[in-house]
């Protein structure tokens, strides 16, 4: 297959083989970050089982409750359900439906945006064949991270005395795979279709999280539970493959994935890439009148940088809120549910080890059950992060490298417009994104807290969603500082998650294990989050820090993007 000039692979002989070789970094750090996670969620395993207070306390829940958190209330403390509650009901998914939709996101789209697209479809190579061989490099790389948790828990599984069979760790991780592997390939269809990766990102992020959302409130809101038997999610833990292998439901999720795969073929084999114009798209000429069509390759060029940057997102952005305003107004519904059982439920947070609640950033137990903590736990702290992160990254690496990737770069810097204020342009870009998603998110978790009295503050709302913020921006501008000196998204993503990996590592190692606690301190995530709720807290000082970093990172772009030769 194709080669690069200036990086030449001897993996590059097909679409597959290349696709492999092009995740090869993203993907060590997406297994590190699954395994890590593994590794200490069953290391505090004999600390549940053997406490019988734990176990008092969770006979005493409602079930419905418990079923949110993917906790069976009779065989918590059993290694199956340990597992099924700490690791596979949401952690497990989220990390690999991440990686997933973003293999599938760059699938077709990417290449496109690169503007590599054409030169692979000129060689001797069908569409179909092309989709098909992303498609599998994709399940590869999943089944390359299952494989890897799967073997930390084979491992462990007499060391812990987990008591789980062979079948059932198979059972559980090919659904997780193919769990991903849906969300993965719709994204790959959506990416056919529009060919672009931003908006496949947002549609297959935003279908998550309304999945999640389905299958955790089912078991209290009753129309949602018509829902249940509709969605992957249910099919993934349904007859609880943890414990029997393999399921029937399991079969649905193939089946939705290969009818998603279908669906990307037969859209990427109408889809006009020259014109990059998506099948079943109109444009404004023949919006307007039957004529020429409007040359969609130089619109970019119209008007400001800053401007473009901001209206070739003006479509995924409202994805990517949709993800996290769901995830707000759910999280916000369930919690009259928690304030009803929250003496009960501190007595059950009580019992569970500090340092595997510290590991997600619970540095405080209590906090939970206050309206600060339970939000700040669910929203500012874990899944909201990650869906801000993963915004801000993705758009700090196709800043400026995916200019190049796409080939457009030479064409703006024909323009009368010095590099340095294309870089300037391009950092605020990213910032009004985030400013966007940000508000979004902060009228979501102001109006619903009042809708269900949480007596939140305004001003704390405000902190919070400032210092999430920062923090995107922070991981974000890196993104493009590294994109901006290497000219690769690849390489840009993978030095932005990687740090952020390790940064949220050593935030959780830190609080749990006193020998790490001073090496803490160098981490964004402590200077956000450190050991209270950010909705209790307020604007804090440490906030500078991240603000700081952020300087830095924009200052260091543009002399960065100066002095590289764009030909090269």
């Amino acid at each position: 297959m194709r080669s690069s000039p200036t990086t030449p692979s001897p993996m590059l002989r097909s679409v597959y083989l290349e696709s492999l070789w092009e995740r090869r970094v993203s993907t060590i750090w997406w297994v590190l970050a699954l395994v890590l996670l593994t590794a200490w969620i069953v290391a505090f395993y004999p600390a549940i089982r053997d406490s019988s207070e734990l176990q008092d306390f969770i006979t005493d829940f409602p079930p419905e409750m418990l079923a949110m958190f993917g906790i069976d209330p009779l065989l918590f403390t059993t290694g199956f359900g340990y597992l099924q509650g700490q690791l596979y009901s949401l952690i497990g998914p989220i990390i690999l439906i991440g990686m997933c939709i973003g293999i599938g996101a760059n699938a077709t789209a990417g290449e496109e945006e690169r503007g590599t697209m054409d030169l692979l479809l000129a060689q001797p190579v069908s569409r179909t064949s092309v989709v098909v061989q992303k498609f599998l490099a994709m399940a590869t790389l999943a089944l390359v991270a299952v494989a890897a948790v799967g073997l930390v828990i084979v491992i462990a599984n007499p060391l812990v005395d987990l008591k789980l069979s062979t079948a059932g760790i198979i059972g559980i991780n090919v659904g997780l795979m193919f769990l991903g592997l849906t969300f993965g390939t719709m994204a790959m269809a959506v990416g056919a279709w529009r060919g672009t990766r931003a908006l496949a990102a947002g549609v297959a992020t935003a279908a998550a999280v309304v999945a999640w959302f389905i299958n955790a409130f089912s078991p209290l809101v009753d129309w949602l539970a018509t829902m249940q038997d509709f969605q992957p999610f249910s099919w993934y833990l349904k007859d609880d493959p943890l414990l029997d292998g393999p399921t029937v439901w399991h079969l649905l999720l193939v089946g939705s994935t290969l009818l998603l795969l279908a669906g990307a073929v037969a859209l990427f084999r109408l889809r006009d890439i020259s014109a990059q114009q998506p099948f079943l798209a109109r444009t404004r000429a023949e919006d307007t009148a039957e004529g020429t069509p409007k040359p969609a390759r130089l619109d970019w060029l119209l008007g400001s940088v800053l401007g473009k940057t901001v209206w070739d997102r003006r479509v995924s952005i409202w994805w990517w809120l949709l993800g996290l305003g769901a995830l707000a107004a759910g999280t916000i519904a369930f919690w009259p549910t928690v304030e009803t059982g929250g003496d009960a439920m501190q007595g059950m947070m009580d019992v569970i080890p500090s340092e595997l609640l510290a590991m997600f950033g619970i540095t405080d137990p209590s906090s939970l059950f206050t309206p600060e903590g339970f939000l700040s736990a669910r929203l500012y702290s874990s899944i909201g992060t990650l869906i801000m992160l993963a915004f801000a990254i993705g758009a700090g690496s196709g800043a400026l490298a995916g200019e190049e990737q796409k080939g457009t770069m030479d064409l703006l810097l024909g323009t009368p417009t010095r590099r340095g204020r294309i870089a300037t342009d391009k950092f605020f870009a990213i910032v009004a994104l985030v400013a966007f998603l940000i508000t979004g998110l902060y009228v979501v978790v102001l109006v619903g807290g009042f809708a269900v009295d949480m007596g939140l503050d305004a001003v704390n709302i405000a902190a919070a969603n400032a210092g999430l913020a920062l923090l995107a921006l922070f991981f974000g501008s890196l993104a493009m500082a590294v994109g901006a000196a290497t000219g690769k998204t690849g390489a840009a993503t993978g030095a932005a998650a990687g740090l952020a990996v390790i940064a949220y590592f050593l935030n959780g190692f830190g609080a749990a294990l006193e020998w790490m606690e001073p090496a803490r301190v160098l981490s964004p995530f402590f200077w956000y989050l450190q050991d209270s709720p950010p909705l209790a807290r307020g604007f804090s000082a440490s906030y500078l820090l991240l603000v700081a970093g952020v300087i830095v990172f924009a200052s260091a772009t543009a002399p960065l993007f100066r002095h590289r030769d764009i030909g090269v």
